[in-house]
């Protein structure tokens, strides 16, 4: 008996061991990608899926679950959205639509069903953008009605928080956040200059920067370094591809580039602070730049455009660090600015480019007729299926959550929803 005890105590001794050795810190941990993306933390911003547009204030355009498979959930073909789409972590879905085909315009709450839950009215005219709503950490959501120059916080229920009398028509697609709360946006004065404002969440302008060579069009967005200290803007076309603005001291700290030749594309910040962008080089030759935090250049690669360089699409940035972007085909540059792939399948691109967790990437295209597409890490076509409305293209950015992608159409009455 005795000597049954001490084996089992040796045993138990054991297996005390072998446990505490796979779980030591000094055990190697395995070796992560040299540009691989940390997550972010921005308190001020809903911890769900898909909280503003492009998922995060870096524009990544990155989802952190694992894409749909591509079988249709769901289409509304009775809305005209006027913006992108937002997910809360309550799992609903918030859009903006317009007047028509419907009889009602405003923010909209949708479960994941499909099914209206809410309508917060106000007055979008047809043809008019908005900005995509954006939910904080308490909820709220933000968005902009440009016909009626205002800013509007909404409650989670529906229920007005506060609206702003900004007196300019804000509606760049993407708004922004910084760590503290205060929401940036862009407001059109007159048809020659843009002013950013600083909004605090008692819905009070904290600050207005006037005569910054800065553009707040539609369709395109800002975005802020991973310390919350900088808004990089896109610039008008014929000036700078963005300004590097310190929101502190509420100053200029660097311009770059000659022109910006993708007319809506945003700047994409990584975890490290480097900044990634369409310019021009000092030929002229349409170039994708990764930049320092300073401004100074990192890489580039020049582009052989083969489509219209006024174009509506962004690109995006794996978890490893590899980038994807639409430049009439889409290609794969790796960390370091090298080509891993191009996927030459003449399709046209209609849509921003969005990924998931696993690298894949999704987006709107068209061959002869509008097709829905997934494409792999590797750039291997996963699934290729008929997007469920031929009328035009979309181009506001998909957005994830909950297992599904949700693809707000353009111009077309349909949001679609794919599991």
């Amino acid at each position: 008996m005795k000597k049954l005890f001490l084996i089992t105590i040796i045993l138990l001794l054991l297996l005390v061991f072998v446990g505490c050795k796979k779980n030591s810190p000094t055990e190697p941990q395995p070796t992560k990608p040299p540009g691989y993306q940390e997550d972010i933390p921005w308190a001020s911003l809903a911890d769900s899926p898909w909280p503003m547009y492009r998922a995060d204030p870096q524009n990544t355009g990155r989802s952190k679950s694992i894409g749909p498979l591509g079988i249709l959930n769901w289409n509304i073909d009775t809305v005209q959205t006027a913006c992108g789409v937002a997910i809360s972590n309550d799992s609903s879905i918030y859009t903006v639509i317009t007047n028509y085909p419907s009889s009602i315009s405003g923010l909209v709450k949708y479960g994941l069903d499909g099914k209206l839950e809410w309508c917060h009215q106000f007055f979008i005219y047809f043809g008019t953008n908005s900005s995509s709503p954006l939910i904080d950490n308490e909820g709220t959501v933000y968005v902009s009605s440009p016909d009626e120059k205002k800013l509007y916080a909404i409650k989670r229920d529906g229920s007005l928080k506060w609206e702003l009398n900004i007196g300019t028509q804000i509606f760049q697609t993407g708004i922004n956040i910084g760590k503290d709360g205060t929401i940036y946006a862009i407001g059109l004065k007159d048809w020659h200059s843009w002013i950013l404002y600083a909004i605090d969440r008692s819905g009070y302008v904290k600050w207005e920067a006037n005569d910054l060579e800065i553009a707040g069009d539609e369709y395109n967005s800002m975005s802020f370094s991973p310390d919350g200290n900088v808004l990089y803007i896109p610039c008008p076309s014929n000036t700078h591809s963005i300004i590097a603005f310190d929101v502190n001291t509420k100053t200029v700290l660097w311009k770059f580039g000659k022109a910006r030749p993708v007319l809506h594309s945003t700047p994409l910040i990584d975890c490290k602070g480097n900044i990634y962008l369409f310019s021009k080089d000092s030929t002229d030759t349409p170039t994708f730049y990764s930049l320092k935090s300073d401004g100074t250049v990192r890489w580039k690669y020049k582009i052989d455009f083969v489509s219209d360089m006024d174009s509506y699409n962004m690109f995006t940035m794996d978890k490893e660090g590899n980038l994807y972007l639409d430049v009439g085909r889409i290609i794969s540059l790796d960390y370091d600015g090298q080509l891993r792939w191009s996927y030459d399948d003449p399709v046209n691109i209609e849509s921003p480019l969005v990924c998931d967790s696993e690298g894949n990437i999704y987006c709107i295209g068209a061959k002869s007729n509008r097709i829905s597409l997934k494409i792999s890490k590797g750039g291997n076509l996963i699934y290729e299926i008929e997007y469920p409305s031929n009328n035009t293209f979309s181009v506001f950015s998909p957005a994830f959550g909950f297992g599904q992608i949700f693809i707000p159409g353009y111009k077309n009455n349909i949001l679609t929803s794919y599991k």
